[in-house]
């Protein structure tokens, strides 16, 4: 007899193994730019929604009403049209024109009357805020030692600079408004 033929064995199958695919991309650069984007997005529409809302909402716990709070405080005697309304009115107006002779004019008539708060003067750069302070001094008639406060007020009719030491005259507002600058210039 004949050994029988063998016959080959068979090996179970191999189960497939899952292939996995690296895929080189930027797609990790691309999300960040993408999510940077979309913060920038994000932080300029907050700035938008702070600066068009603002003075919206607030106010002032001092006492004496702020500019914020009563749109009447510095509403104008004539009917023209580049004369205040109100107190974002002049904050506007000295933000589109910082350092006008015609606009600090305007908020010195109020600055011994009203308290003023953040929202009276954001957005005006430090520089303006500076002659705003002095513009209180200037009511007085202080003569500055500084020889830009001198120059600019001197040309104002009202301005007399003949005294040299006017903190007595001022009131408790004047007084609020000069500290109030100083620690936002």
């Amino acid at each position: 007899m004949q050994p029988a033929a063998q016959q080959p064995v068979q090996q179970p199958p191999v189960p497939k193994q899952p292939q996995v695919i690296y895929v080189k991309s930027q797609s990790n650069s691309t999300a960040w730019w993408t999510a940077a984007i979309v913060v920038v997005l994000l932080a300029g529409a907050g700035a938008f929604y702070l600066i068009n809302n603002h003075g919206r909402q607030g106010g002032s716990t001092a006492p004496e009403m702020s500019m914020a709070q009563s749109n009447d405080a510095v509403t104008s005697v004539d009917s023209d049209d580049d004369e205040p309304e109100t107190i974002d009115d002049l904050r506007q107006m000295i933000i589109a024109n910082p350092r006008s002779h015609d606009v600090i004019e305007k908020w010195a008539d109020v600055l011994s009357d009203v308290r003023l708060t953040e929202d009276d003067i954001w957005g005006i750069d430090s520089g303006t805020l500076r002659y705003l302070r002095n513009a209180i001094f200037a009511k007085h008639n202080y003569r500055f030692k500084s020889d830009d406060l001198m120059e600019f007020y001197c040309q104002y009719d009202w301005y007399s600079p003949d005294k040299t030491n006017v903190i007595a005259e001022l009131n408790s507002v004047e007084t609020y408004n000069i500290e109030f600058f100083k620690n936002h210039e």
